[in-house]
């Protein structure tokens, strides 16, 4: 385990990084929404992440939000396109409504290796130099915060802790790959490999361990046996580094899909939390502890 340690808080400090310059290319628009192309430039062979962004207008935003979306393989059965969280949160509405800037990278299928930030086109790196980017286009009155649903809960983790920030959403998220039924481990297995400390430096677990203090707001929906264990399971760890607000009675009678996301405790949840109104926030989770009774 101190190996391991020493291994994130090398990556906490800053690598050195082979040396690229990364920009955003705007291409169109995709249900509202700016649609960005980010490449590297000067390179003939570099990979391209498409990102979008709502409420990218705004001069003089109180903050920025990243979204990142669940497992999506080639047919996305379960729509986890970024233009769907766009259209389905109206998340143009929203940036206007509380001068958010939301900005949502297209990252496929990836499980993020902590390990490919020393690769200039990997996912994890190209996320890092996207925040660089952001951060330099807009200068936001309150901290970034970073959403992340399903299988996009394990990049938001790292990214999170990557880039310094102090604020995440966890909805419907994996925290330790150790506990997950053999069909996940395989998938994590074709991104890891199978040595144990190699799963060791990559488990959600580890990177909620290290850095600063961070506010954490776990969603998960009940009818989804995995992600409630896993809820469970980062409960029970009592993480010193991490406060939790406990908000999984929201999913109570919910599976793992759009009803869920779309659900008025959800919505109305991520509000309060975009608004930043401590005294709102307050309300909010007591009326969820109260309606646990």
């Amino acid at each position: 385990m101190k190996k391991i340690a020493v291994c994130i808080l090398t990556l906490f400090s800053g690598v050195s990084l082979p040396a690229a310059d990364y920009s955003l290319v705007k291409n169109g628009h995709d249900r509202g929404a700016e649609q960005f192309t980010l490449e590297m430039t000067d390179q003939t062979d570099s990979a391209k992440k498409r990102v979008l962004i709502a409420g990218g207008d705004l001069l003089n935003p109180k903050r920025i939000a990243y979204i990142f979306h669940g497992y999506k393989p080639s047919n996305d059965p379960y729509k986890q396109d970024p233009s769907y969280f766009v259209s389905n949160w109206s998340l143009t509405v929203l940036a206007e409504k509380y001068q958010t800037v939301f900005v949502l990278p297209d990252n496929g299928d990836s499980v993020y290796p902590s390990e490919s930030t020393e690769n200039s086109t990997s996912d994890l790196k190209m996320l890092i130099e996207l925040e660089k980017i952001i951060r330099a286009r807009y200068s936001s009155a309150r901290d970034p915060i970073v959403i992340g649903f399903s299988g996009g809960v394990e990049g938001a983790i790292k990214f999170t802790r990557l880039t310094g920030m102090r604020e995440i959403i966890t909805i419907s998220g994996n925290y330790d790959i150790f506990s997950l039924p053999v069909n996940e481990q395989r998938f994590h297995s074709r991104a890891f490999g199978n040595k144990k400390e190699t799963w060791e430096q990559e488990n959600p677990l580890l990177y909620l361990k290290q850095g600063p203090t961070l506010n954490l707001y776990l969603f998960c929906e009940e009818r989804n046996p995995v992600n409630v264990k896993q809820a469970a399971k980062l409960m029970r760890e009592n993480i010193k580094a991490i406060q939790i607000t406990d908000l999984r009675n929201l999913g109570k009678g919910y599976s793992h899909n759009w009803d869920f996301l779309t659900s008025p405790g959800i919505l109305h949840a991520i509000e309060t939390i975009l608004s930043g109104d401590p005294e709102q926030i307050m309300l909010l989770t007591n009326a969820v502890k109260g309606n646990s009774k």
